[in-house]
């Protein structure tokens, strides 16, 4: 008889942790526990010990307050990271992680796939169908109808696991985030004039694909300078050109030969993102405002709002740990607005063509609250140089 532990934060995923005890103590031959079962007058740590000592497998809940140590160092460490820790280096217990609400896995547990639940938009039956098939548990009976009865039950559905993240081949700091197909919405409202390609408010599924962390530094881009003698316009000023600083001054058509460049050496697709590819990515799967939520706060990324920004571009990683983004990107609004492919007018997503392409974050000369609207398009010619406050990241296609 199977027993299964649920590990869980309490600020955050609760719900979902009883939702899922219930429905495995529903199934014969399995039970399983949260700790909301703990008696009166029992050491809590004593009998979560003994209950992951017990267990033939932990079920561990993703969600932000797991990182809560990450956005404020005044923050004690979740408890959860404890429970990890003891099941998997003391108990060796097997552990399946689910992504229950977006955010970065913990150190410990970065190398194992993980069940996304809220990426794949999965509900509470598939999860526990793809949590039965990785535990090899067969629900031959089912002892009450909290699961709700299906036509024809799959007994070992796919796995479901994220795909192999692309190779890195340039300098620290550069990872890839991956970002699940999901959809965004936006409207005429979202352009900054009347030639942008919206005329009617427009819903748009997004298939899943990886993007870069940061946006593209100084240092990443001087190995393409190095190869190609092709400099941005900004790239002798000392006061722009640190290693760690976003590189700026590049026209969209030098973005476009860096991702091609980029390609050649990773073996990847590698291309600018396209403007829908960008908002998904900012708004996470709740169509936030913002890249941290419903709320203007300055203090969470670089520009002028209020005439007190530094009025120049900062580190990429500055503001990393100001707030948990739900695919773990940074600088999704402030430092420098990014180059896409989408060409302004038509909507169309080329990598040739002299037509105004798509911009979208803020920068570092932004003094209005809505340029860091996720959805905020901005058209920009494809020919300009001379910007300080324009740079790209980049994407890989899946």
């Amino acid at each position: 008889m199977p027993h299964i532990f649920i590990s869980y934060a309490k600020k955050d995923t609760r719900d979902l942790a009883i939702r899922l005890e219930e429905a495995f103590n529903a199934i014969d031959g399995v039970t399983a526990w949260v700790d909301r079962s703990m008696r009166a007058g029992k050491s809590w740590e004593i009998q979560i010990q003994k209950e992951i000592l017990r267990c033939d497998f932990m079920v561990m809940l993703y969600s932000p307050d797991i990182n809560r140590h990450l956005v404020d160092d005044n923050m004690p460490e979740s408890y959860v990271l404890t429970e990890i820790s003891y099941a998997k280096y003391t108990a060796r217990k097997p552990i399946i992680p689910v992504m229950a609400q977006r955010t970065d896995p913990p150190i410990s547990l970065t190398m194992e796939h993980y069940i996304d639940f809220i990426g794949m938009g999965l509900t509470l039956d598939d999860l526990i169908d793809a949590l039965c098939f990785e535990m090899g548990i067969l629900k031959s009976g089912v002892k009450s109808n909290i699961l709700t009865p299906k036509p024809s039950v799959i007994e070992t559905p796919p796995k479901i696991i994220m795909p192999t993240k692309p190779k890195i081949v340039l300098p620290a700091p550069f990872d890839w985030c991956y970002i699940p197909e999901g959809q965004v919405t936006f409207e005429p409202e979202n352009g900054d004039d009347t030639n942008f390609y919206a005329k009617k408010q427009i819903t748009v599924d997004v298939p899943a694909f990886w993007m870069s962390k940061y946006p593209i530094t100084n240092k990443q881009y001087q190995e393409f300078v190095n190869e190609t003698g092709k400099k941005p316009y900004y790239w002798d000023d000392s006061e722009w050109n640190r290693d760690d600083y976003p590189v700026v001054g590049m026209t969209w058509y030098d973005a476009v030969r860096f991702c091609e460049w980029l390609s050649n050496k990773t073996g990847e697709k590698i291309m600018l993102p396209t403007d829908i590819m960008w908002q998904r990515a900012a708004q996470g799967d709740d169509g936030r405002k913002f890249p941290w939520g419903n709320t203007w706060d300055g203090s969470l990324c670089n520009t002028n709002v209020g005439g007190n920004g530094v009025q120049k571009t900062t580190p990429v990683s500055l503001y990393e740990k100001k707030y948990i983004h739900p695919y773990g990107l940074v600088d999704m609004a402030g430092n420098i607005r990014e180059l896409c492919m989408t060409i302004y007018k038509t909507g169309e997503n080329q990598s040739i063509g002299n037509d105004s392409r798509v911009l979208m974050s803020s920068s570092w000369w932004d003094d209005a609250e809505d340029a860091s609207l996720c959805t905020l398009r901005v058209s920009a010619n494809p020919d300009d140089m001379k910007f300080g406050d324009r740079g790209f990241r980049v994407a890989c296609y899946i």
